[in-house]
């Protein structure tokens, strides 16, 4: 077997394995009322729209479910070629893995700011569009300085 299929084979397994065991655990889950989520993606060059997405609050059957083990190993393979997807996590350590790309830096002004939930795409070489994205998801204003640091602050 030639050695570049041992990493893809690995993948497979281990998603394989997780989808079957989430499966497995919540068969027999009551269904919790969830919170509507907004997802926003960084507008494509060009300025052009994307079909607006529709949005579910009740509980995914076990296809959906399959279907998003599917995407979330994906999404990690998302990371090894330059995007980063993020559902429900906390800015604070969106802005974490952000400072490892970004030189100037990201701080955020309020500590508080950092347990606010957002849903995003972030593609490391692409920070522009991701800072001009973050102000429709999340109630905070973007502030870049001369040096290129970018503040996020509380929008009021």
């Amino acid at each position: 077997m030639p050695k570049a299929l041992v990493p893809v084979i690995a993948t497979l397994v281990l998603c394989g394995a997780a989808t079957v065991a989430m499966l497995a655990t919540n068969a027999h889950a009551q269904p919790e009322p969830k919170k509507p989520m907004l997802l926003a993606q960084a507008a494509p060059a060009g300025n052009e729209r994307r079909p607006a997405r529709e949005f579910r609050t009740s509980m995914p059957g076990p296809g959906q479910m399959a279907a998003h083990m599917k995407q979330m190993c994906e999404d990690g393979y998302a990371r090894e070629v330059g995007a980063m997807a993020y559902i429900d996590a906390r800015l604070g350590d969106v802005v974490a893995d952000l400072n490892r790309y970004y030189a100037p830096g990201v701080t955020l002004a309020d500590p508080a700011l950092g347990e606010v939930r957002i849903a995003m795409e972030l593609r490391p070489g692409d920070t522009d569009a991701f800072f001009g994205a973050l102000p429709l998801v999340a109630p905070v204003r973007v502030a870049k300085d001369k040096d290129g640091a970018v503040r996020v602050e509380r929008d009021r």
